[in-house]
């Protein structure tokens, strides 16, 4: 296996999962080389870290992991300020559950929207209006604190809009779009070609 010195993240600079990753990196403010697998030779020095490697996926010395939970796992673990989980176990677990939830339930009917399948984004947009008054109790989604659900959940949200899905007169889900977009750290997650997504 190859090694690197230096923390290596292989994204995928239109992949809502590598999204995710992105927004963790910038919200820690960590120092890591960020290397787009649309380039042959960065796609090149990931496959030698293994045949199962594929972006999202971070290396680093004698690590190399490409499982989206994984890799926030232990950015979190390897790097705990800011939080983006909570002090409690119960609190934690709650966070955790809500993040696997959001991958779970939403992001199959996104990726079946951008497959072109009206009836998915019918469904993905009733699904949010189902979810605005949950945005409506708390500063972030379920919790007073920025956590890996909002992690998780921002990178769909930013895209819903290109898809023909318009948020922005849904109540709780509007202001929570606000607050997190204009997070100087979710702009610096954004690629080249995300940005178009506005």
């Amino acid at each position: 296996m190859s090694k690197l010195n230096t923390l290596t993240f292989f994204s995928n600079s239109t992949c809502y999962l590598s999204h995710i990753v992105r927004l963790v990196l910038a919200e820690k403010a960590i120092d890591a080389r960020i290397l787009d697998v649309a380039v042959p030779a960065n796609a090149r020095l990931m496959a030698q870290f293994g045949s199962t490697m594929q972006a999202p996926a971070l290396a680093e010395r004698d690590l190399a992991l490409h499982e989206v939970d994984m890799v926030v796992e232990y950015l979190e673990e390897r790097y705990p300020h800011p939080a983006l989980l909570p002090s409690t176990t119960v609190a934690r677990a709650h966070t955790r559950m809500l993040a696997r939830r959001i991958h779970r339930e939403l992001y199959p009917l996104l990726d079946k929207t951008q497959d072109g399948c009206s009836d998915s984004r019918k469904e993905l947009a009733s699904t949010l209006l189902a979810l605005a008054p949950l945005f409506e109790q708390k500063k972030y989604f379920m919790s007073d604190e920025l956590s890996v659900a909002d992690c998780t959940l921002a990178p769909l949200l930013w895209r819903v809009k290109s898809l023909g899905i318009n948020l922005t007169k849904i109540r709780g889900i509007s202001e929570y779009c606000q607050r997190i977009f204009n997070r100087p750290s979710f702009i610096a997650s954004l690629s080249e070609q995300e940005q178009k997504l506005a």
